[in-house]
């Protein structure tokens, strides 16, 4: 059996260190950082060693003072994509966008007043926009198919109202928006009056920019 034999610090030693750790503590925390949040250091300009004072007039001839602050400089507002998605096939005989329960998504848009915009559905003799009474009114068309029978997938596309059928060529629409808590959704109309309009697997990202 192995014993550890513990040295035990006379009771007079033990207070004096305890005062100590106290006092020491006591002054880390109520002076770094500072009331501010700073936090001072002294950089030696010969060999780079930092040291962290109470106070900047610390520093020595052969230091540079140096300040930052804990928390950091706020960066720039962050953004975050936003999105939502239906998989359930829904039709439509309306001439004019209709709302068949999305997708849809809320975004708190930024100062900038710009968003990206990227949906994606498969459609058949349809067309799909994007709404907003406040932004998008009447609808912006997004993706169209006139004539096929059959389902085909389709994507956004910058420069065209239509949409792409290549994945390939498939981006982001940046769009002019107003500042503020706004929610984007898809809406569907048919193509022609003698046409249903087919729709299913339907997803819409919004992201706000700036």
């Amino acid at each position: 059996m192995t014993w550890i034999r513990q040295h035990r610090p006379s009771p007079g030693t033990a207070l004096a260190f305890a005062a100590l750790m106290v006092a020491l503590g006591g002054v880390a925390y109520a002076t770094i950082p500072d009331s501010n949040g700073t936090i001072h250091g002294c950089y030696q300009k010969n060999d780079g060693a930092l040291r962290v004072v109470n106070d900047a007039a610390a520093c020595r001839s052969s230091e540079q003072a140096i300040d930052w602050n804990q928390q950091g400089r706020p960066g720039p507002p962050g953004s975050s994509v936003a999105y939502d998605e239906k998989a359930g096939e829904v039709t439509t005989d309306a001439l004019t966008p209709v709302d068949l329960g999305g997708p849809s998504v809320t975004v708190n848009v930024s100062q900038s007043g710009l968003i990206a915009v990227f949906a994606r559905a498969d459609l058949g003799q349809g067309r799909v926009t994007l709404s907003e009474p406040t932004d998008f009114d009447p609808p912006l068309s997004l993706l169209a198919n006139c004539c096929d029978l059959d389902f085909v997938r389709g994507w956004t596309e910058t420069g065209t109202t239509a949409g792409t059928s290549h994945a390939s060529e498939a981006s982001r629409l940046i769009l002019e928006a107003t500042p503020g808590v706004h929610t984007y959704r898809l809406e569907y109309q048919a193509y022609a009056s003698d046409r249903t309009g087919h729709f299913r697997n339907r997803k819409l990202w919004v992201e706000p920019l700036g």
